[in-house]
């Protein structure tokens, strides 16, 4: 049983045309989230998932089929049953289900935003796979600070693995 396919059958939605880039928005007091017109654009009508993977680092914006694929994954492992069990306490700890409201903003969990000290505060936003990750200003420049060490030898060590440059 321990190496039986996952069901793939679950179709995700249709992709909209993804954001590029960075994104910013910023956090109300109250909690909301405003986003850019571009993040807006392909969240809007859609039933959301926030969370954190990274224990309140960043807030994750998940489409919830893409979220139901991942629990779907998480509740399939039988190799290691507890950490991914772990995961979905820590994602349901940090999570909680939102939509774009008529002003293009989502709530973030209270906690979360707690966390992540941005009640009142600019984010940084990006996409990748289905979902956009939400950071902190001060967060979002201490890991482009990070990304930034060694650039040129990463491009060029992925540009042997055909990356166009």
């Amino acid at each position: 049983m321990a190496d039986e396919p996952i069901d793939s059958s679950t179709e995700l939605p249709e992709a909209k045309e993804p954001p590029l880039g960075v994104q910013s928005g910023r956090v109300d007091s109250a909690g909301r989230l405003k986003l850019s017109v571009e993040v807006e654009r392909f969240l809007r009508g859609e039933k959301l998932f926030i969370t954190s993977l990274d224990d309140g680092l960043t807030a994750k914006i998940y489409l919830v089929p893409v979220w139901q694929k991942n629990e779907e994954l998480l509740s399939n492992d039988f190799e290691d049953p507890d950490g991914s069990e772990d995961i979905l306490i820590r994602a349901n700890y940090w999570g909680g289900r939102a939509e774009v409201d008529k002003e293009g903003r989502v709530l973030l969990p209270a906690a979360l935003r707690r966390k992540m000290g941005v009640e009142g505060q600019q984010v940084v936003m990006t996409h990748r796979d289905q979902t956009i990750t939400a950071y902190s200003l001060p967060y979002w420049e201490e890991r482009n600070q990070g990304a930034s060490q060694d650039f040129a030898t990463k491009v060029r060590a992925k540009k042997l693995k055909g990356l166009r440059v």
